[in-house]
């Protein structure tokens, strides 16, 4: 913050400067065109400065230096929208490697013609809520589909979510409130597959959520995933929750 404020008051004395040689270049056109570009340039610098230090200058999200879950779900679009969850999940994995993060598939329900109906990664690196924040919404594509005959053009959309990782002091969960049933998992995962119920099926009675994890290979490590990936759903949605609050009281000022 120090060095961009030394810049700017450098730039703001430039700009005095600056104004100074104009007035003082008389009846010279030429000098004249010059000094005036001169501010231009120099007062283009220190409004992106500004701007610069506006960021510099707000309080920092204390959860910019977590790990995340990144989740994708499709949308509308029928089939496409699921091959266009399976193409986002491919640029954010790409995107993570070359950051030099650690990218696992915990969750994943695969779409009948490619992609994903809803697929959810844990990201794990240097400051990835700071850098992948921004990425939470509705991500949109319009293109022509490899399985469209006729050449029309399709709209798609997947949901993207970002939750950052927190822990069960963070977020307390109440037993009584979760009903949780075992299954057996019906996707790779070696010789227990169909023979042990290793997969858990976990909702959370007050929001409704329902989480289905069976990546994992132990019952254990399953309900450790449910319960860690509820326990950012539900952070996350009380970070909305403060956020809609505030857009709420500022609309009303």
């Amino acid at each position: 913050v120090a060095e961009a404020y030394i810049k700017w008051k450098d730039l703001k004395d430039e700009l005095v400067e600056a104004k100074e040689m104009w007035s003082d270049s008389g009846s010279d056109p030429e000098m004249q065109t010059y000094f005036k570009e001169e501010q231009d340039r120099i007062a283009g610098e220190i409004s992106k400065l500004e701007v610069e230090l506006k960021i510099l200058l707000l309080p920092r999200d204390p959860n910019d230096d977590k790990d995340i879950m990144l989740e994708i779900r499709a949308g509308t679009g029928g089939d496409e929208s699921g091959i266009w969850a399976g193409d986002l999940l491919t640029v954010y994995t790409k995107y993570a490697a070359s950051q030099g993060w650690n990218t696992k598939v915990v969750e994943a329900s695969e779409a009948e013609h490619g992609g994903y109906k809803t697929v959810i990664v844990e990201v794990i690196g240097d400051r990835v809520y700071s850098k992948m924040k921004t990425e939470a919404g509705v991500h949109r594509v319009q293109r022509v589909p490899a399985t469209e005959s006729q050449g029309r053009v399709h709209t798609s959309t997947a949901t993207v979510a970002i939750m950052p990782q927190v822990d069960d002091v963070t977020v307390k969960i109440d037993p009584k409130e979760i009903r949780l049933q075992t299954a057996r998992s019906s996707g790779a995962g070696g010789q227990n597959v169909n023979k042990v119920e290793t997969a858990i099926d976990l909702v959370h009675l007050p929001t409704g959520l329902r989480i289905f994890c069976q990546q994992e290979r132990s019952q254990l490590k399953n309900k450790e995933l449910a319960f860690q990936i509820l326990r950012n759903k539900l952070y996350e949605m009380e970070l909305e929750k403060q956020l809609s609050e505030v857009a709420g009281n500022r609309a009303a000022q």
